[in-house]
């Protein structure tokens, strides 16, 4: 049996509900999983299915309903599979002093070691839902044991509440909720979802309760403890919210009127001690409470925790949604389930997931499928049907202009992963990927920015426009800097591929992406055959060649076209060099062992970042 470090939902499955037939088994990453749609697709439905809280309302179609009279089926099952680690079984047992697992006769020793194992392990634990009620519940690993209905073995926890030692009781018969019925609520109970509605989070009951409620109607509790209990983390999440919205200098959650506490968001310096100008959150924006809830969940959860959100651009501006999902990343411990229909959310990294959610044309009949990041048209088609177009980068605070989709997709991963900047809500986009900008050469890119970003439009402000020098004669260069207007940052290295020319690298690529052939090739091979090519005239023109032995030869060669010639070469031409999908897939096998020209490039783009109009730390 696998060991699992946190736990996530591997996989789910809606029936009957709303707009969905059968969803058919949906399963998730532990990072990222992105619903996009557009409006009444059917995401929120999905979202409410999978917070296991929705009433009963069956899917109405004419595949259900045939008849005017007709009644759809009544049963609304969701299935949900857990991964679950050790801690989390342990953290969940802990509570309980007395449980009751299914057992068959004479069968109560094997089960309960069998349940014992387990918890040392982690194991797969599958959860039936119907109607807001768990009908089925259990762990994987016990699935292949005989037990009986309405038979139990029963277990006391001799360590409750501070530990676990479990000691096997007898055994009984009568109708009881069984271990899994119990650790399904307890799992429902630690998923989180925040939907675009006012919440009223901003007062409530005072208690001494750490943990953030389902419904999140105790914040206001849960921050006043924070405060005064662990200012450190509390200092950190104000910070969070800060991130998203600037224009808060604080938040403070005292105690009112007879028990009651109440969250209050401060605009104006702290240090003014002006209490009485502070706003109470209730009414402040919807998105500071939403916000406030989500990022109390993944600063102080000590356990991993799943969080859905729908729809957070409905109650955040794109900018702030960014900046959010910035900070997000940085609590990787915790799986997060997102729907948009706002294509500003679509940056993904290798640990996430994309599924679109379509309607069928003429039915009342939605669908989930995920979409292969290797499967171009079909990520075109997705993108198309949420609109992705220029307009999408308005809501960025700032915008990084690079040469083409490559840098567009790599310089964010060498950012996440080398130098750990975050974004906070500076877009990187390539100037060759945008139909709106026409952007075959930079010139015009420039034409138009400079006439956009003169007026009175909602385009961001550019951080910098990192380019390179490949085939632009002196005059052009010198016509892109002066129009530039000092933005302008040339690659140290011809290209951006000329940073993947690591032999090692490229011999495992050629494997992964040609492992039909039989044939191994060898860091040795790619190496060899660098040194015989390397040089030739046709990867220098107009420049006089460089040996590759040169120091210099990184710098100056055609990285593309190498690596293009390489790949016909080595794979009989059934492997044809992709700039984007190879260079991405380089990029990461070099992120464990970068060499020092990628460490200097991603010191450039830090600073750039970095020092964007706007940008907090």
């Amino acid at each position: 049996m696998r060991s699992m470090h946190s736990m996530r939902i591997a996989s789910f499955r809606v029936q009957n509900y709303k707009c969905f037939v059968d969803t058919g088994e949906i399963k998730l990453t532990p990072g990222f999983n992105v619903f996009i749609g557009r409006n009444d697709a059917g995401k929120s439905a999905l979202m409410e299915a999978l917070s296991l809280r929705h009433t009963h309302n069956p899917h109405r179609s004419l595949e259900t309903v045939r008849t005017p009279t007709s009644e759809p089926p009544s049963s609304a099952p969701t299935s949900v599979a857990y991964d679950l680690s050790p801690e989390e079984l342990r953290q969940h047992l802990t509570a309980l002093a007395s449980f009751f697992l299914p057992t068959g006769p004479n069968a109560s020793a094997s089960v309960f070691a069998t349940f014992r194992s387990l918890l040392e392990t982690g194991d797969r634990f599958n959860a039936d839902w119907a109607n807001g009620v768990v009908v089925k519940a259990d762990l994987a690993g016990l699935g292949g044991l005989r037990r009986d209905a309405n038979r139990y073995a029963s277990v006391l926890n001799l360590a409750h509440p501070s530990d676990v030692q479990l000691a096997l009781q007898n055994e009984i018969t009568g109708s009881y909720s069984s271990y899994g019925v119990v650790l399904a609520n307890w799992l429902r109970d630690k998923a989180y979802a925040f939907r675009a509605e006012r919440l009223g989070l901003g007062r409530c009951a005072a208690g001494p309760d750490k943990v953030l409620s389902p419904n999140a109607q105790n914040l206001a509790a849960v921050l006043n403890v924070l405060s005064s209990s662990n200012p450190a983390r509390y200092k950190r999440l104000v910070e969070h919210v800060r991130i998203v919205f600037p224009h808060i200098s604080g938040i403070t959650s005292v105690i009112v009127e007879g028990s009651s506490v109440e969250a209050r968001v401060w605009s104006i310096p702290l240090e003014s001690e002006r209490s009485d100008l502070s706003v109470p959150l209730n009414q402040s924006g919807t998105g500071i409470g939403q916000v406030l809830a989500i990022l109390y969940v993944v600063v102080t959860s000590d356990l991993p925790s799943v969080i859905l959100i729908d729809e957070p651009q409905s109650f955040l501006h794109p900018g702030a949604v960014r900046k959010l999902l910035e900070i997000l990343r940085s609590y990787s411990q915790h799986q997060y389930i997102i729907t948009t229909h706002s294509p500003t959310l679509i940056t993904l990294t290798e640990n996430d997931q994309l599924f679109a959610v379509r309607r069928q044309e003429g039915t009342n009949v939605s669908t989930v499928a995920l979409i292969d990041p290797n499967r171009q048209d079909d990520l075109r088609m997705s993108l198309a049907d949420v609109g992705v177009r220029l307009g999408d980068v308005f809501g960025a605070d700032a915008i990084l202009w690079v040469e083409g989709k490559t840098e567009e997709t790599c310089f964010p991963e060498l950012l996440r992963q080398l130098t750990k900047t975050p974004l906070h809500g500076v877009q990187i986009l390539g100037v060759d990927s945008t139909d709106e900008l026409g952007a075959k050469n930079a010139q015009r890119v420039f034409e138009i920015y400079s006439r956009l970003a003169g007026t009175a439009s909602l385009l961001p402000p550019a951080v910098a426009f990192i380019l390179d020098k490949e085939q632009r004669s002196e005059t052009e260069i010198a016509n892109i800097e002066r129009m530039g207007r000092g933005m302008v940052r040339w690659l140290p290295f011809r290209m951006y591929e000329n940073y993947l020319l690591q032999s090692a690298c490229i011999a495992n690529l050629l494997n992964a992406e040609d492992a039909s052939s039989g044939k191994a090739v060898s860091s040795e091979d790619v190496q060899a055959w660098m040194e015989r090519h390397g040089g030739e005239k046709k990867y220098f023109a107009p420049r006089e060649p460089t040996a590759y032995s040169d120091a210099d030869w990184p710098q100056h060669v055609h990285g593309a076209k190498l690596l293009h010639d390489l790949f016909n070469e080595f794979t009989d031409a059934r492997v044809s060099y992709d700039k984007v999908k190879h260079g991405v897939l380089l990029t990461r096998q070099l992120l464990p062992n970068p060499s020092g020209a990628l460490s200097e490039l991603c010191k450039i783009l830090d600073e750039l970042i970095r020092g964007a109009p706007s940008y907090t730390e």
